[in-house]
C-alpha cells in the first residue's frame, strides 16, 4: 500500500546506517572487499525489509480498526478505541459481551442511537436467543416507550420458547394488557395452568382482572381477582385444597371451587397489586400499566404509592420529578434504604455529585449491602477526581465480589 512504501523509503537509510555503524564497531567487515560488503548490505537489507513487511502486515490485521481510520479522526475516538483494546486484552470478553457492554455504556451516557445499534447487532448475530429478544423489548420500552416494537420482540421470543415458559408468557401477557389487547388472555391463561408456580399464578389472575376492568367487564374482573385471592390464602395456609391433609395448619378451612372462602383484608388486596407493579411491570419497563394499576389501590394515602410513583418516574427518565417525589417520601420514611438509594441514583444521574455522595453514604450507614451502590459510589468519586476515595471503595467492592 502507499503507507507501506512511504514507510519503507524512510526506513531504508536508517537501516543501512545502523547496520554499517554496528558492523564497523565490531570490525566484522575486516578482510572483506568493498564489493563483498555491498553485496552483504543488499542481502541484509532485503531480509530486514521482508521482516518489516511481515510485522506491518500482522499489525494491520490485529489493529486494523485503528490503523484504517481516517487521519482526521478525533483524539477522543482514538482514545476510546485504545480503551476497548485494553478491555479486550484484560477481560477476554466475547464479541456478544463486548456489544452488550457498549450498549449498556452508551445507554447510560444517553447516546441511545449508538446503544440501539449495538443491541440490534446482537440480535442480528444471534437471532435465536430468547434472552436477547427480551432485552431488546425492554430496551425499546425503557428508552422509547415503543410498545409496538417491544411486542414484536416478545413475539419473536415466544416463537423460540418452550411450551412451559410461563415467565415469558406472563411478561408478554402483561404487555398485551398494557396495550388493552384481549389476546393477552391466551398467554395469561397458560400461566394459570400451573398452580405450583403460585406467585406467577397470582400475578396472571391479577393481570386478567385488570384487563377485564379495562374492557368494562366487572363481573369477570372480580372473578379472576378472587382466583388470585384464593391462591394467596392458600399460600398463607388459611385454606387448603380439598383432599389435602391438614398437617401444617389443622385449623385451616378446606376450600372447593364452589364453597365460600375467607376474604383478604383491604391491605392484603392492595399488596397483590403492589406485587404485580413492583415485581413485574416496573422491572419490565411497563410504566404506563404500572401507573394505571395504582388506581386500583384502595388506600390512597399509602406511602408505598409515593415510592412506586418515584420508581415509575425513574423508569421514564423524569429525574426532576423523581427528586421531588422521593424527597416527599423520605420526609416520612427517613430510614427506608431503597428510597435513599433512589435519591442517590437520581442525584448521580443529574450530576449533583455532592448530594449523591451524601445519599449513598447515608444508605450504607443504614445497612445497605448492595454492590451496585459501592460500584456507583466509586464511579462518582472518579468523576469528582477523588482518586483515594475511589480506590478504597473499589477495593472493598472487589473484595466483596471475590468473597461471593
Amino acid at each position: 500500500s502507499g503507507k507501506y512504501h512511504i514507510m519503507k523509503e524512510k526506513l531504508k537509510k536508517t537501516i543501512v546506517r545502523i547496520v554499517r555503524d554496528t558492523f564497523k564497531k565490531r570490525q566484522s567487515f575486516k578482510g572483506l572487499h568493498m564489493n563483498e560488503q555491498d553485496h552483504f548490505y543488499s542481502i541484509l537489507y532485503s531480509h530486514l525489509v521482508n521482516q518489516i513487511q511481515g510485522c506491518i502486515k500482522e499489525m494491520c490485521e490485529t489493529r486494523k480498526d485503528i490503523l484504517h481510520e481516517n487521519v482526521l479522526i478525533s483524539d477522543q475516538k482514538i482514545a476510546q478505541k485504545e480503551v476497548d483494546i485494553m478491555i479486550d486484552a484484560h477481560t477476554k470478553e466475547t464479541e456478544d459481551e463486548r456489544l452488550s457492554r457498549l450498549s449498556e455504556e452508551y445507554e447510560e451516557l444517553g447516546e441511545l442511537a449508538k446503544a440501539h445499534s449495538y443491541i440490534e447487532t446482537r440480535v442480528k448475530v444471534n437471532p435465536n436467543s430468547i434472552d436477547l429478544w427480551r432485552s431488546y423489548s425492554l430496551f425499546m420500552l425503557r428508552n422509547y416507550g415503543d410498545v409496538n416494537k417491544a411486542e414484536e420482540c416478545l413475539k419473536e421470543a415466544i416463537t423460540l420458547c418452550e411450551d412451559n415458559d410461563f415467565e415469558l408468557f406472563l411478561v408478554y401477557g402483561a404487555l398485551l394488557v398494557q396495550m388493552k389487547e384481549k389476546k393477552a388472555l391466551i398467554f395469561l391463561s397458560r400461566v394459570t395452568e400451573d398452580e405450583e408456580a403460585q406467585d406467577q399464578y397470582i400475578r396472571a389472575h391479577v393481570l386478567i382482572s385488570i384487563l377485564y376492568k379495562f374492557l368494562g367487564n366487572d363481573e369477570l374482573s372480580t372473578k379472576h381477582f378472587a382466583y388470585a385471592s384464593r391462591m394467596k390464602l392458600r399460600q398463607n395456609e388459611l385454606i387448603i385444597p380439598k383432599g389435602t391433609l391438614r398437617e401444617s395448619n389443622p385449623k385451616a378451612e378446606v376450600s372447593t371451587a364452589f364453597t365460600p372462602i375467607p376474604q383478604l383484608s383491604a391491605e392484603e388486596v392492595d399488596a397483590l397489586y403492589f406485587d404485580v407493579i413492583e415485581s413485574l411491570l416496573i422491572p419490565e419497563g411497563m410504566t404506563k400499566l404500572a401507573s394505571e394499576a395504582l388506581e386500583f389501590i384502595s388506600d390512597a394515602d399509602s406511602k408505598q404509592i409515593i415510592k412506586i410513583k418515584a420508581k415509575i418516574q425513574f423508569g421514564e427518565r423524569k429525574y426532576a420529578e423523581v427528586l421531588e417525589t422521593i424527597e416527599e417520601y423520605l420526609d416520612e420514611q427517613k430510614f427506608d434504604i431503597e428510597g435513599i438509594k433512589i435519591l442517590a441514583d437520581v442525584h448521580y444521574l443529574l450530576k449533583q455529585d455532592e448530594d449523591s455522595e451524601k445519599a449513598y453514604l447515608r444508605a450504607i450507614r443504614r445497612g445497605a449491602n448492595d454492590p451496585v451502590i459501592s460500584k456507583t459510589l466509586g464511579l462518582l468519586y472518579i468523576r469528582s477526581g477523588k482518586w483515594k476515595e475511589a480506590r478504597v471503595v473499589f477495593s472493598d467492592y472487589c473484595n466483596n465480589i471475590d468473597s461471593k
